[in-house]
């Protein structure tokens, strides 16, 4: 892949066109070149990166998902263009002496672990020389950022961090799914690497776990239980919420650290209680309940920089709200809805309560879009829906006459 963009790109438009025809096909640009002995580690020729990063990468970055790179490419290659839709990053042939500064600090690359990836796969080795040559990895600075469900939770992340007693820092955003077992508290953490950790200073963390039990009978802690867990190994500043009982087999629940200090909040339900979210940017919700109206006065007002916020709730609303409360949503600029019920689309679309004076772009199926809004000649609906410049529908779909008195700038 990477002598075939190096030798193509530029040559005529005809050869531009085969040489990323496979990265506008597949989203995937791997940078890595195969060695020709095994456990060799074979770099690209500065010569041939320099032309790619110039030439290349401002050119297919907007159709870039999935990356795979190298050590002595990694920063050059995040450095040269925006990748919007990154959400795998792969690096391959990591010495653990590059791999580990760069997890630390404000690298390009945590920054895409903190902002965007959701998906990182790591092929590191410790070399086996004297200097390196320990049992314990002598890293004082850790962020783990685990979007997307992971299942390695007890049998990979767990064994990395028992090795880091020399951590000062810590920062976890993980999602873990679980199968017939109960959510992570504070005992388990301290049990699984926290009571290793003797020189930890500061342990900031969102844990999100999902329980699917199929067979097993569990009796479920309460959110204070959680709260309690955490109290009873000295950690005050702790919130936790979760869910009492199992809906179709599955239950969820969240423990984090205050104040909290990251920019996104995955997998947030409808048993959410509220609390100070002000670093909060981008808010994914799922549950298999309804979110009532209530619940989003509790994000507009406890969540007041939210841009982004991506709705999947296939259940309809069962409270009817009369309340003449405006609920303001004052910087959210872009909104996902999908395949959710279309109760979600009246509530932000076309409740005269519900104001989204920032809105610019919006995710939603045609279908639903069209019964909500009474083919765009829904009142309410125009005046929310007049300054978005962008709209993705998931399927193919034919344009109503009356779709522009809806969107003016599309």
């Amino acid at each position: 892949m990477v002598d075939i963009l190096y030798s193509l790109v530029d040559v005529n438009e005809r050869f531009n066109r085969l040489a990323l025809y496979f990265v506008y096909t597949h989203h995937h640009l791997n940078l890595v070149i195969s060695p020709l002995v095994e456990h060799y580690s074979s770099s690209i020729d500065g010569q041939v990166l320099d032309r790619i990063c110039r030439n290349v990468l401002p050119q297919i970055s907007n159709n870039i998902y999935q990356l795979t790179v190298e050590p002595l490419s990694l920063e050059r290659v995040l450095s040269s263009a925006n990748y919007p839709y990154l959400h795998s990053l792969a690096l391959v042939n990591f010495p653990s002496e590059i791999l580990l500064p760069q997890l630390i600090g404000n690298t390009k690359l945590v920054r895409h672990l903190t902002d965007q990836i959701t998906e990182l796969h790591v092929e590191s080795y410790i070399n086996k020389d004297k200097s390196t040559n320990r049992r314990e990895l002598d890293i004082f600075a850790l962020i783990i950022s685990v979007k997307g469900l992971t299942y390695y939770y007890d049998r990979q992340i767990v064994p990395l961090l028992r090795r880091m007693s020399n951590l000062e820092e810590l920062s976890l955003f993980l999602t873990v799914l679980r199968f017939d077992s109960t959510f992570i508290d504070g005992k388990q953490l301290y049990n699984d690497f926290l009571s290793a950790m003797t020189r930890l200073q500061k342990f900031s963390f969102n844990i999100h776990t999902q329980l699917d039990n199929k067979e097993t009978e569990i009796h479920l802690p309460s959110s204070n239980d959680l709260r309690e867990s955490f109290f009873e190994i000295g950690y005050e500043n702790v919130d936790a919420f979760g869910d009492i009982n199992f809906v179709n087999n599955r239950a969820d629940s969240h423990i984090f650290s205050l104040p909290y200090e990251f920019k996104q909040f995955y997998f947030m339900t409808s048993v959410f209680p509220g609390g100070k979210f002000d670093q909060v940017q981008m808010l994914a919700m799922f549950d298999r309940r309804p979110f009532e109206h209530r619940l989003f006065k509790i994000i507009a007002r406890d969540l007041p920089f939210l841009r982004l916020l991506v709705v999947a709730n296939r259940e309809g609303q069962q409270i009817e709200d009369h309340s003449d409360e405006c609920v303001t949503f004052s910087h959210l600029c872009k909104l996902t809805l999908g395949y959710s019920h279309s109760d979600y689309a009246k509530e932000f679309l076309c409740n005269e309560n519900v104001a989204l004076p920032r809105l610019t772009n919006l995710a939603i199926t045609y279908q639903t879009l069209e019964t909500v809004t009474n083919s765009f000649t829904h009142h309410q609906a125009r005046r929310t829906c007049n300054r978005i410049t962008k709209i993705h529908f998931p399927e193919p779909f034919v344009r109503s006459s009356n779709f522009h008195l809806c969107f003016p700038h599309l």
